[in-house]
């Protein structure tokens, strides 16, 4: 496919999901000078949101070749640290109480949301050195896994990059749960071990979300895949056409 029918593909598709106006500005975009900063697109969210599937989409909608995830840092980081130095790299996200301590067992306090956050934190410090490369290498990249919570990351300053950022959300518990029964067996995961910490997973969604609404971070509700990728998609573009403006 040519650039010029891939705008007419993703024109046509925010016309259709986030209307005219977001696919008269992709279109302008489009056709102006090449941008002096590059454009970071983050999308979060917990196991089974979409995120890798979003993420892929909304790239090729927006023509960018740099597709990461925050699983593949995880596992260039932990390739590097022992479970000794660092037992929540080691452990799955909604697997993380694991790696907290038994002092944390009593009380009020969450071991799984301190476990994950603190997996998260852990990741972040790659992700910040993901993120330092695009800028200095001017270079187009969408980001997506569940360690991309809202109010913990090191982002680029407004003169470094264009960032946006997103959480997937998905209201319907059991349109989540069927995300994982619906997957094919033939694939690589273990779907069972999904189910069986579905409950830790949803929790995991819930905090997710609760920090996105706390720090003013768009959330987008992950459904069919065409109006997921629109809203997404328009987000980006909208950032980008305030930058032209400003």
């Amino acid at each position: 496919m040519s650039i010029d029918e891939l705008r007419d593909v993703t024109a046509r598709m925010l016309r259709r999901h986030v209307g005219d106006e977001k696919a008269d500005r992709y279109v302008a975009w489009h056709d102006a000078p090449e941008r002096a900063l590059p454009l970071i697109v983050l999308i979060g969210g917990a196991t089974g949101a979409g995120k890798s599937t979003v993420a892929t989409h909304v790239a090729y909608h927006l023509d960018i070749t740099r597709v990461i995830s925050t699983d593949a840092i995880r596992e260039v980081m932990r390739s590097t640290m022992s479970p000794q130095l660092a037992p929540s790299l080691h452990s799955s996200s909604f697997q993380a109480a694991d790696a907290v301590p038994a002092v944390f067992a009593h009380g009020s306090i969450d071991r799984l949301i301190i476990g994950f956050l603190h997996q998260a934190s852990v990741v972040a410090v790659g992700v910040r050195h993901v993120l330092q490369r695009a800028v200095v290498e001017k270079q187009d990249m969408v980001l997506e896994g569940v360690h991309l919570v809202p109010g913990t990351l090191d982002l680029p300053s407004v003169d470094d990059a264009l960032t946006v950022q997103v959480v997937l959300e998905i209201e319907d518990a059991e349109a989540h749960r069927s995300r994982f029964t619906d997957r094919s067996d033939g694939e690589d995961r273990p779907q069972q071990r999904y189910l069986d910490h579905f409950d830790e997973i949803r929790r995991i969604h819930d905090e997710v979300l609760r920090r996105a609404r706390e720090h003013d971070t768009p959330t987008v509700r992950s459904a069919a895949l065409d109006a997921t990728v629109a809203q997404v998609t328009g987000l980006a573009v909208e950032a980008i056409t305030r930058h032209q403006q400003a």
